[in-house]
């Protein structure tokens, strides 16, 4: 059946989908992870100083989404090289941010 439809054999198939959904959920959790929390939910678990907290807002908001971008984009079989990878895992993370932010001050406006 897989390979007919897909052109792989159903273990190939299962592979495919995991270097798909992992990187995928890892994206998801960061960036609910930086973007979603308040400050109070995350100094509550973290029990952490104010810099290491915002140290580690900055990486859960921007490196580590972008770090997950770049492995998710870098195991699509078509793509070669490191550039296509590189630009879109920064363009992921910036969207997301202007479109917070972009949020944010709507919601401040009213």
């Amino acid at each position: 059946l897989f390979h007919t439809l897909f052109g792989r054999s159903g273990f190939d198939f299962i592979e495919l989908l995991t270097n798909i959904f992992m990187p995928l959920g890892g994206l998801l959790i960061a960036l609910f992870a930086g973007w979603a929390l308040t400050h109070s939910e995350v100094m509550k678990e973290m029990r952490t100083s104010e810099t290491w907290f915002q140290v580690w807002r900055f990486l859960v908001r921007f490196v580590a989404p972008a770090a997950v971008a770049f492995v998710f984009l870098r195991t699509i079989p078509q793509v070669e090289g490191y550039l296509f990878p590189a630009i879109g895992a920064l363009a992921i993370v910036g969207a997301f941010a202007i479109g917070r932010t972009l949020l944010a001050g709507n919601r401040q406006e009213q």
